[in-house]
């Protein structure tokens, strides 16, 4: 009995440590991405092609693992699933989290950067044009806070000053999926927001 308890307790800690040290985000988006086959670029120091999964979701659409090879690594969209709206702009599920990119690289914090930018409570999300979007920190930060339609373009700016609540317009934007990413001195974070009617 307490040999099958050390042995399980042993087992536990060897998948942690294979989860801990797997790499949940590609490094970057290669140019040759297209909306059917993402193609991305990964670390090979710190991880390999074990460590990604079978199946991702990107932006609620299904992809299955083509090819991974040293610091390449491919998805091609599942038969009948809807193409992702951007080849570099877009959410992807790995399994043990969201990773998203913004022109073909990706948005990453680590713990203390996160708590720099207070971690960020947008609402209502889905939201509708007719409404305003709201933002709300924990403590007060001076920002820039951009919104991005999903092929990477520019479509709102606006400044927060020392400030923990930000109301934005969004009737000049049209209905859809964007990012919409808060900038405090040299880091970022970066959520999805949906526009509807």
């Amino acid at each position: 009995m307490m040999i099958k308890k050390y042995f399980f307790g042993l087992l536990i800690v060897l998948i942690s440590v294979h989860f801990l040290s797997a790499q949940n985000c590609p490094t970057s988006i290669a140019n040759q991405s297209t909306t059917d086959i993402p193609f991305f670029k990964i670390d090979q120091g710190s991880s390999d092609c074990a460590d990604y999964p079978d199946s991702i979701t990107i932006d609620g659409s299904i992809f299955d693992k083509l090819s991974c090879s040293g610091a390449n690594l491919k998805y091609h969209l599942r038969h009948g699933e809807t193409p992702i709206s951007s080849a570099g702009t877009f959410s992807a599920d790995f399994g043990l989290g969201v990773c998203d990119y913004v022109n073909g690289e990706l948005q990453t914090l680590s713990k203390d950067e996160f708590s720099k930018v207070n971690n960020p409570i947008i609402y209502p999300n889905p939201t509708s044009k007719s409404e305003f979007l709201n933002i709300r920190l924990k403590d007060q930060l001076t920002a820039s806070i951009l919104i991005y339609d999903l092929t990477g373009k520019l479509i709102l700016k606006e400044n927060m000053n020392n400030s923990i609540y930000k109301q934005i317009n969004i009737s000049p934007l049209n209905n859809g999926v964007y990012l919409l990413q808060i900038i405090a001195d040299d880091i970022s974070a970066t959520r999805k927001i949906v526009v509807t009617n």
